[in-house]
């Protein structure tokens, strides 16, 4: 069954559709119902860059990122709304890659950023760059914030910072929005939609990523970040006048089959199941999720594994794996298309897009690391 709903919102639009998709496998539980199995929604040229649950209305709200729109799906009817936003759905060079559900002020935190800086691998840094607040209960936007004031300050000497897709939220609801290339810096936004500059760090020569994925820790009230240009984590202590990093010691495989050279964590989750003790980085490169526990509240992070989904020939061949969502007791890998046109960063015409069920490989690595898997 097919439906269409239309709704004007201030200076955004929200365009509802629903579609039939492959079905989850359903248990009850205390919140929502529980989901497991690997499934696929039909959405043309979705490409998802990242998602996450929300688990006060049960539903996965997706970035389409080429699209520019946030699909939120509904796994207990299988169909899906599409979230689109006036002057930027359709207006290039506007990508919508970032998505974060923010438990203190329950919303989902949405990144509309320009896609030049990705496409052209931190060439061209033009383009705009938004922070939205999407509240889940009014389906509004409660913010919308622009990071331009932010970005003019990452023009540094003969570097041009920028490019966003990342955040975290502490437990006050402040985001904390991380810079992409050439000058390591992270940008705050208060619950309220108040920016200002938190960190910025000295311009980089280095031709790698400064900060990627992105985590709150709130045992230790602190930051985990991917610096893939220092080829290690590094922390921040929210509570801190003065933020400044501190570098996360890192037991890589002795064997040398993953070195600090290869860090790349696109997205980054520390999830509940795990009692948030461990980090799975999404490694699109290595086309693996790689996991990293801590015992220490991240003062130190040991390499216990990796799970590479090879589940299907069109995955093993076409996919790169740029997060990982929890909903419920299952944690589930989410694959983009970089490649489907033989050119980096460019939709193609797909439009059936997997997420896999890895719970159990996930699951095995924990347990066998010592470390604790915990249900809802």
């Amino acid at each position: 069954m097919y439906s269409t709903l239309s709704t004007s919102l201030t200076g955004l639009a929200a365009l509802a559709s629903a579609v039939s998709a492959f079905p989850f496998k359903l248990a009850e539980t205390a919140n929502c119902a529980a989901v497991s199995g690997t499934f696929e929604i039909e959405n043309f040229k979705l490409y998802p860059e990242n998602l996450d649950w929300d688990p006060i209305h049960c539903k996965l709200y997706i970035s389409a990122n080429f699209n520019s729109t946030v699909l939120v799906y509904d796994p207990y009817k299988a169909t899906y709304n599409i979230l689109s936003f006036d002057g930027i759905t359709g207006v290039d060079p506007y990508h919508v890659s970032g998505i974060d559900y923010d438990a203190t002020t329950k919303s989902i935190l949405i990144s509309a950023n320009s896609g030049e800086p990705f496409v052209t691998s931190g060439s061209n840094m033009t383009g705009g760059n938004k922070v939205i607040r999407w509240d889940t209960n009014t389906n509004s936007a409660a913010y919308t914030v622009d990071l331009a004031d932010f970005t003019s300050k990452l023009a540094i000497d003969n570097s041009t910072g920028g490019g966003y897709q990342d955040f975290a939220e502490d437990k006050d609801g402040n985001a904390y929005v991380p810079s992409v290339f050439h000058v390591p810096a992270i940008a705050k936004i208060t619950k309220a939609g108040e920016l200002s500059s938190w960190y910025i760090g000295e311009p980089s020569s280095s031709s790698k990523y400064m900060y990627l994925g992105i985590i709150f820790h709130e045992a230790t009230n602190k930051l985990v970040i991917t610096a893939p240009y220092l080829g290690t984590f590094l922390s921040f202590d929210v509570g801190s006048s003065s933020p400044a990093p501190t570098n996360i010691s890192m037991t890589w495989p002795a064997d040398g089959s993953y070195t600090a050279s290869d860090l790349e964590c696109d997205g980054l989750l520390n999830p509940v199941r795990y009692n948030r003790d461990i980090l799975l980085c999404s490694e699109n490169g290595l086309q693996a999720i790689t996991l990293w526990a801590s015992k220490d509240g991240f003062e130190s992070v040991q390499y216990i594994g990796k799970v590479m989904d090879n589940s299907t020939t069109d995955i093993a061949t076409w996919a790169s794996p740029t997060a990982t969502v929890q909903i419920g007791n299952s944690i589930y890998i989410s694959h983009e298309y970089f490649h489907d046109l033989n050119e980096f960063d460019v939709a193609g015409n797909r439009s059936t897009f997997p997420f896999v069920d890895a719970t159990a490989d996930f699951d095995k690595l924990v347990l066998a690391a010592g470390f604790n898997v915990t249900d809802c």
